[in-house]
Protein backbone atom coordinates (compact mmCIF):
# COMPACT_ATOMS: atom_id res chain seq x y z
CA UNK A 1 0.00 0.00 0.00
CA UNK A 2 1.20 3.50 -0.84
CA UNK A 3 0.17 6.98 0.31
CA UNK A 4 1.05 9.63 -2.30
CA UNK A 5 3.56 7.25 -3.85
CA UNK A 6 5.31 6.37 -0.58
CA UNK A 7 5.08 2.82 0.71
CA UNK A 8 3.18 2.76 4.01
CA UNK A 9 5.98 0.69 5.56
CA UNK A 10 8.36 3.62 5.02
CA UNK A 11 5.85 5.77 6.94
CA UNK A 12 5.97 3.33 9.85
CA UNK A 13 2.55 1.85 9.08
CA UNK A 14 2.68 -1.97 9.02
CA UNK A 15 -0.72 -2.73 7.49
CA UNK A 16 -2.45 -5.87 8.75
CA UNK A 17 -5.99 -5.60 7.35
CA UNK A 18 -8.11 -3.47 5.02
CA UNK A 19 -11.90 -3.36 4.66
CA UNK A 20 -14.33 -1.43 2.47
CA UNK A 21 -12.17 -1.24 -0.66
CA UNK A 22 -14.61 -3.35 -2.70
CA UNK A 23 -17.87 -1.91 -1.32
CA UNK A 24 -20.58 -0.33 -3.48
CA UNK A 25 -21.72 3.08 -2.18
CA UNK A 26 -25.32 4.13 -1.64
CA UNK A 27 -26.91 6.41 -4.18
CA UNK A 28 -26.74 9.98 -2.91
CA UNK A 29 -29.32 11.54 -5.22
CA UNK A 30 -33.13 11.22 -4.92
CA UNK A 31 -34.34 7.86 -6.18
CA UNK A 32 -37.89 8.77 -7.23
CA UNK A 33 -39.99 11.86 -7.87
CA UNK A 34 -43.39 11.87 -6.17
CA UNK A 35 -46.04 13.28 -8.53
CA UNK A 36 -48.74 12.85 -5.91
CA UNK A 37 -50.59 10.04 -7.64
CA UNK A 38 -47.53 8.15 -8.92
CA UNK A 39 -43.81 7.70 -8.33
CA UNK A 40 -41.32 8.29 -11.14
CA UNK A 41 -37.92 6.58 -10.80
CA UNK A 42 -35.07 8.99 -11.56
CA UNK A 43 -32.73 7.01 -13.80
CA UNK A 44 -31.16 9.48 -16.24
CA UNK A 45 -27.41 10.04 -16.04
CA UNK A 46 -27.83 13.60 -14.72
CA UNK A 47 -30.11 12.31 -11.93
CA UNK A 48 -27.55 9.95 -10.44
CA UNK A 49 -24.63 10.48 -8.11
CA UNK A 50 -23.19 8.21 -5.45
CA UNK A 51 -22.29 8.80 -1.83
CA UNK A 52 -18.76 8.67 -0.51
CA UNK A 53 -17.18 5.40 0.54
CA UNK A 54 -15.38 4.77 3.80
CA UNK A 55 -12.45 2.35 3.95
CA UNK A 56 -10.63 1.12 7.04
CA UNK A 57 -6.92 0.36 7.33
CA UNK A 58 -5.71 -1.53 10.41
CA UNK A 59 -2.00 -1.40 11.17
CA UNK A 60 0.79 -1.42 13.71
CA UNK A 61 2.78 1.81 13.81
CA UNK A 62 6.52 1.50 14.50
CA UNK A 63 8.01 4.84 15.55
CA UNK A 64 11.56 3.50 15.10
CA UNK A 65 11.12 3.57 11.30
CA UNK A 66 10.51 7.33 11.02
CA UNK A 67 11.59 8.72 14.36
CA UNK A 68 8.18 10.37 14.68
CA UNK A 69 5.53 9.55 17.25
CA UNK A 70 2.25 7.94 16.25
CA UNK A 71 0.41 11.22 16.92
CA UNK A 72 2.81 13.16 14.70
CA UNK A 73 2.41 10.76 11.79
CA UNK A 74 -1.39 10.67 12.00
CA UNK A 75 -1.51 14.47 12.30
CA UNK A 76 0.56 14.72 9.09
CA UNK A 77 -1.89 12.44 7.25
CA UNK A 78 -4.88 14.40 8.56
CA UNK A 79 -3.30 17.64 7.32
CA UNK A 80 -3.74 16.52 3.71
CA UNK A 81 -6.90 17.82 2.11
CA UNK A 82 -6.81 14.64 0.03
CA UNK A 83 -4.11 12.16 -0.92
CA UNK A 84 -3.75 9.24 -3.33
CA UNK A 85 -3.87 5.76 -1.88
CA UNK A 86 -2.63 2.88 -3.99
CA UNK A 87 -3.50 -0.59 -2.81
CA UNK A 88 -1.73 -3.54 -4.39
CA UNK A 89 -3.77 -6.68 -3.89
CA UNK A 90 -2.65 -10.28 -4.19
CA UNK A 91 -1.74 -11.36 -7.73
CA UNK A 92 -0.51 -7.82 -8.45
CA UNK A 93 -3.86 -6.12 -9.10
CA UNK A 94 -3.92 -2.43 -8.14
CA UNK A 95 -6.60 -0.08 -6.89
CA UNK A 96 -6.11 3.70 -6.79
CA UNK A 97 -8.30 5.90 -4.57
CA UNK A 98 -8.35 9.61 -3.73
CA UNK A 99 -8.99 9.78 0.02
CA UNK A 100 -8.70 11.84 3.18
CA UNK A 101 -8.50 10.73 6.80
CA UNK A 102 -11.93 10.77 8.40
CA UNK A 103 -10.92 9.42 11.82
CA UNK A 104 -8.27 7.39 13.61
CA UNK A 105 -8.34 5.11 16.63
CA UNK A 106 -5.43 4.07 18.83
CA UNK A 107 -6.07 0.68 20.40
CA UNK A 108 -2.89 -0.28 22.26
CA UNK A 109 0.72 0.84 22.66
CA UNK A 110 3.78 -1.11 23.72
CA UNK A 111 7.08 0.73 23.58
CA UNK A 112 7.63 2.00 20.00
CA UNK A 113 4.69 -0.02 18.66
CA UNK A 114 1.10 1.22 18.46
CA UNK A 115 -1.82 -0.86 17.23
CA UNK A 116 -4.33 1.41 15.52
CA UNK A 117 -6.67 1.97 12.59
CA UNK A 118 -7.68 4.84 10.33
CA UNK A 119 -10.92 5.38 8.46
CA UNK A 120 -10.42 6.89 5.02
CA UNK A 121 -13.06 8.89 3.16
CA UNK A 122 -13.31 8.38 -0.60
CA UNK A 123 -15.40 11.42 -1.57
CA UNK A 124 -15.97 10.59 -5.25
CA UNK A 125 -16.03 6.84 -5.85
CA UNK A 126 -15.03 5.92 -9.38
CA UNK A 127 -16.39 2.91 -11.22
CA UNK A 128 -13.40 1.91 -13.32
CA UNK A 129 -14.45 -1.58 -14.38
CA UNK A 130 -14.55 -2.21 -18.14
CA UNK A 131 -17.61 -4.21 -19.11
CA UNK A 132 -17.18 -7.28 -21.33
CA UNK A 133 -19.28 -7.82 -24.44
CA UNK A 134 -22.86 -8.47 -23.31
CA UNK A 135 -24.05 -12.06 -23.46
CA UNK A 136 -27.63 -12.57 -22.34
CA UNK A 137 -28.94 -15.77 -20.75
CA UNK A 138 -31.78 -17.09 -18.58
CA UNK A 139 -29.92 -15.69 -15.54
CA UNK A 140 -28.77 -12.19 -16.43
CA UNK A 141 -28.91 -8.50 -15.57
CA UNK A 142 -28.73 -5.65 -18.04
CA UNK A 143 -28.10 -8.10 -20.87
CA UNK A 144 -25.05 -9.63 -19.13
CA UNK A 145 -25.09 -13.26 -18.03
CA UNK A 146 -24.42 -13.92 -14.34
CA UNK A 147 -21.63 -16.22 -15.57
CA UNK A 148 -19.72 -13.25 -17.02
CA UNK A 149 -19.29 -11.84 -13.52
CA UNK A 150 -18.81 -15.20 -11.79
CA UNK A 151 -22.08 -14.33 -10.03
CA UNK A 152 -23.87 -17.02 -8.00
CA UNK A 153 -27.14 -16.33 -6.14
CA UNK A 154 -27.48 -18.37 -2.94
CA UNK A 155 -30.93 -17.09 -1.92
CA UNK A 156 -33.58 -14.54 -2.91
CA UNK A 157 -36.39 -12.64 -1.16
CA UNK A 158 -39.40 -10.53 -2.22
CA UNK A 159 -39.57 -11.82 -5.79
CA UNK A 160 -43.35 -12.04 -5.46
CA UNK A 161 -43.71 -8.97 -3.27
CA UNK A 162 -45.35 -5.60 -3.88
CA UNK A 163 -44.35 -2.18 -2.68
CA UNK A 164 -45.65 -0.81 0.59
CA UNK A 165 -48.78 1.33 0.29
CA UNK A 166 -48.00 4.89 1.38
CA UNK A 167 -49.71 8.28 1.09
CA UNK A 168 -48.20 10.56 -1.50
CA UNK A 169 -47.67 14.27 -1.04
CA UNK A 170 -50.25 16.81 -2.19
CA UNK A 171 -49.60 18.49 -5.52
CA UNK A 172 -51.15 21.44 -7.33
CA UNK A 173 -52.00 19.11 -10.20
CA UNK A 174 -54.72 17.51 -8.06
CA UNK A 175 -57.55 20.04 -8.17
CA UNK A 176 -59.39 18.66 -5.14
CA UNK A 177 -56.14 18.67 -3.14
CA UNK A 178 -56.73 15.18 -1.81
CA UNK A 179 -53.91 12.81 -1.00
CA UNK A 180 -53.83 9.68 -3.13
CA UNK A 181 -52.34 6.37 -2.04
CA UNK A 182 -49.48 5.04 -4.13
CA UNK A 183 -47.17 2.11 -3.61
CA UNK A 184 -43.49 2.47 -3.01
CA UNK A 185 -41.06 0.37 -5.00
CA UNK A 186 -40.80 -3.30 -4.16
CA UNK A 187 -37.21 -4.16 -3.24
CA UNK A 188 -35.79 -7.49 -4.33
CA UNK A 189 -33.03 -9.00 -2.21
CA UNK A 190 -30.38 -11.39 -3.53
CA UNK A 191 -27.63 -13.01 -1.46
CA UNK A 192 -24.77 -13.19 -3.93
CA UNK A 193 -21.28 -14.53 -4.40
CA UNK A 194 -18.76 -13.56 -7.05
CA UNK A 195 -16.11 -16.19 -7.69
CA UNK A 196 -12.96 -15.50 -9.71
CA UNK A 197 -10.25 -17.73 -11.14
CA UNK A 198 -7.78 -15.98 -8.80
CA UNK A 199 -7.62 -12.78 -6.73
CA UNK A 200 -6.93 -10.53 -9.71
CA UNK A 201 -9.87 -12.03 -11.60
CA UNK A 202 -12.12 -11.60 -8.54
CA UNK A 203 -11.21 -7.91 -8.27
CA UNK A 204 -11.84 -7.48 -12.00
CA UNK A 205 -15.26 -9.15 -11.86
CA UNK A 206 -16.39 -7.14 -8.80
CA UNK A 207 -15.32 -3.89 -10.53
CA UNK A 208 -17.19 -4.86 -13.71
CA UNK A 209 -20.36 -5.71 -11.81
CA UNK A 210 -20.26 -2.43 -9.88
CA UNK A 211 -19.74 -0.56 -13.16
CA UNK A 212 -22.87 -2.14 -14.62
CA UNK A 213 -24.96 -1.28 -11.54
CA UNK A 214 -23.73 2.34 -11.56
CA UNK A 215 -24.94 3.01 -15.11
CA UNK A 216 -28.15 4.99 -15.76
CA UNK A 217 -31.50 3.49 -16.80
CA UNK A 218 -33.30 0.42 -15.54
CA UNK A 219 -31.79 -3.04 -16.04
CA UNK A 220 -33.69 -6.15 -17.11
CA UNK A 221 -33.17 -8.87 -14.49
CA UNK A 222 -33.81 -12.47 -15.53
CA UNK A 223 -33.67 -15.00 -12.73
CA UNK A 224 -35.65 -18.01 -11.53
CA UNK A 225 -37.92 -17.95 -14.55
CA UNK A 226 -38.98 -14.35 -13.90
CA UNK A 227 -38.14 -11.15 -15.78
CA UNK A 228 -38.17 -7.83 -13.92
CA UNK A 229 -37.13 -4.23 -14.54
CA UNK A 230 -34.79 -3.10 -11.74
CA UNK A 231 -32.25 -0.51 -10.63
CA UNK A 232 -29.87 -0.06 -7.71
CA UNK A 233 -30.07 2.63 -5.03
CA UNK A 234 -28.76 0.81 -1.93
CA UNK A 235 -25.06 0.09 -1.78
CA UNK A 236 -23.59 -3.08 -0.33
CA UNK A 237 -20.62 -4.26 1.68
CA UNK A 238 -18.41 -6.87 0.07
CA UNK A 239 -16.94 -9.59 2.28
CA UNK A 240 -13.90 -11.27 0.77
CA UNK A 241 -13.57 -14.98 1.52
CA UNK A 242 -10.17 -16.47 0.79
CA UNK A 243 -8.45 -15.40 -2.41
CA UNK A 244 -11.17 -16.07 -4.99
CA UNK A 245 -14.63 -15.34 -3.55
CA UNK A 246 -16.64 -12.34 -2.37
CA UNK A 247 -20.07 -12.26 -0.72
CA UNK A 248 -22.66 -9.44 -0.61
CA UNK A 249 -26.38 -8.76 -0.36
CA UNK A 250 -27.82 -7.05 -3.45
CA UNK A 251 -31.01 -5.02 -3.06
CA UNK A 252 -32.69 -3.96 -6.32
CA UNK A 253 -35.70 -1.69 -6.74
CA UNK A 254 -38.38 -3.20 -8.96
CA UNK A 255 -40.26 -1.03 -11.46
CA UNK A 256 -43.77 -2.30 -12.14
Amino acid sequence: MKFNGTNTTALGLLVSKTTGFFDMPDRGSPVVYDWGDSLQPLLDDEDIFWKALTMTVEFVYDSRITGNTYDQTIAALKAYDEFVLEQTFASGANGVFTVKVQSSQKEQSLGPLTKASIVLYNRLPLFTGVLPTASDSSSSIGGYSFYQFGLVVSSKQNFGGIGELKPSKETTYMSDNKKSDVRGLNQLSLDCWIVGANTADLIKKVAEFKKLLSLPNAKVLKYGGKTKSVFLSNGFKVEVHGKRAAKFNLKLNEIE
